[in-house]
């Protein structure tokens, strides 16, 4: 169930992201919207299933967009690792923390981001546009990233319930 979950949440993602948000003006400026996904399935699942979702996800942006094929896939497992390590030491699920993870993840993706567009412009790369730009998704990321968490979570604990009741049900117990 998680795995179809996870499927049906990356194509709404992507699709939304691609679709909808490319020609609304308010949302030009958002950042990715998996990783808000990932930031997910690095703080509530395991790593035996989360995972192969991460490296998919991270193949499917990598086809979709015209960056250098490997930004995605190695951002998202790079934010997926950290946040797992930084699990070991603070407990990221319950603590106001909470609110600055996917900031973070965004920020590291910039990074890898900016690193990729470095080596392939021959010039330099202005900071104020460059500041402008991760200043916009760090704002969008702390007003939505703890929301998006939050569905996220709320969906896949209505689904996992509604699995076992139906497995139950199928087994003979009312």
């Amino acid at each position: 169930m998680t795995a179809l979950f996870a499927a049906a949440v990356c194509l709404v993602l992507v699709v939304f992201q691609t679709t909808v948000m490319a020609d609304l003006a308010i949302f030009e400026g958002f950042y990715d919207l998996p990783v808000t996904f990932v930031v997910y399935l690095a703080l509530y699942r395991r790593i035996k299933e989360s995972l192969p979702i991460v490296v998919t996800i991270g193949f499917v942006m990598d086809s979709l967009s015209a960056a250098p094929f490997g930004l995605y896939l190695s951002g998202y497992l790079w934010i997926f690792a950290g946040i797992r390590w930084i699990m070991r030491y603070f407990h990221l699920r319950t603590s106001a923390m909470l609110m600055f993870v996917v900031p973070l993840a965004v920020v590291i993706e910039s990074f890898f981001s900016l690193m990729a567009l470095s080596l392939q412009v021959q010039g330099r790369i202005g900071f104020p546009a460059v500041s402008t730009r991760v200043g916009v998704h760090l704002f969008w990321a702390l007003l939505t990233g703890p929301l998006f968490l939050m569905v996220y979570e709320s969906i896949h604990a209505r689904i996992e319930k509604w699995a076992a009741e139906w497995k139950a049900e199928r087994n003979g117990f009312p």
